[in-house]
């Protein structure tokens, strides 16, 4: 049955993240009140300053923004797919944008405005004059909602990008990293394994670049498995999904995009999502299946 009807994990997925963030919120509660998470310098997620050892939901800030925006985009990916509820689909949508924000996390920001962008170019292709009205009506929207609903977490990320490094240190981990890697020859083809790489380097932090962990954990030949199991979704993607429903690649594009800015291999709970991200393209070819067969009789 999951096989024939694989959005149920996708809605799965969307269920355990509305839940997630609204437990955590629960627990954070107990500790600040919603102004005082809406003030500069909160970040939405980690409970650990807080709750200590006590059992938690609470993840890292960008892990719960991560969250946050692959469950935006499976919401569409559902509205695209069942083309009915969609009053519960947007009110959901808010609801992951506004804790998207309450994150403070740059990356969650611009990936929004990506998928944004692109759903408009995306319906309206067909109308440059009406991709280029709606893009002006939702900019103003943005704007209006990021100066009245959402005024304070809106600004609280508009302050973290106004930081004189807007990397927030990953420019120097970056080149730390980097310069290990081709340090020796052996880093470079093989890694040096998944484990304590921060303890193994001597850096002060774990690499926050997908591409470069890769390198650095399995080496330049792992980077090629890497790319070639993405190279298999997509050319999967290409053989059973109809070319006019690009919104069933889009959130693998999104999730890409996402880890560029933090970890990828090292985690299960970021890794494990390329077992979702397939069952999107999966998603996306079931109708393409049956209206093959429908039409051949």
């Amino acid at each position: 049955n999951l096989l024939k009807n694989p959005i149920i994990v996708i809605k799965t997925f969307i269920f355990m993240a509305f839940y997630f963030m609204l437990d955590v919120l629960f627990v954070t509660l107990n500790y600040f009140t919603l102004d005082e998470m809406l003030e500069d310098n909160f970040r939405f997620g980690s409970l650990t300053d807080l709750i200590g050892d006590k059992p938690s939901l609470g993840d890292n800030e960008n892990m719960v923004a991560m969250f946050a925006i692959i469950s935006i985009s499976l919401i569409l990916v559902c509205m695209f797919k069942e083309k009915k509820n969609y009053i519960l689909h947007a009110l959901m949508m808010v609801y992951f944008v506004f804790f998207g924000l309450l994150t403070a996390s740059k990356t969650f920001v611009v990936c929004l405005l990506v998928l944004a962008l692109f759903v408009i170019l995306y319906l309206f292709k067909k109308s440059i004059l009406k991709a280029v009205s709606i893009l002006s009506v939702s900019a103003l929207g943005i704007y209006i909602l990021g100066n009245t609903v959402f005024a304070d977490a809106w600004n609280n990320v508009l302050e973290r990008f106004k930081a004189e490094d807007i990397s927030t240190g990953r420019n120097i981990l970056f080149k730390l990293y980097n310069d290990f890697i081709f340090s020796d020859i052996k880093n470079f083809l093989f890694g040096i394994g998944l484990q304590n790489v921060d303890t193994k380097t001597g850096i002060f932090n774990t690499p926050h670049n997908a591409i470069q962990e890769v390198v650095l954990c399995w080496g330049i030949i792992g980077l090629a498995v890497i790319v070639f199991l993405f190279g298999y979704m997509f050319r999967q993607y290409k053989k059973i999904v109809d070319k006019d429903k690009i919104i069933y690649i889009v959130p693998i594009f999104i999730f890409i995009m996402f880890i560029q800015t933090i970890q990828f291999v090292r985690l299960s709970s970021i890794f494990g999502l390329l077992v979702l991200l397939y069952v999107v393209i999966l998603t996306g070819g079931i109708n393409s299946e049956q209206k093959s067969v429908s039409d051949n009789g």
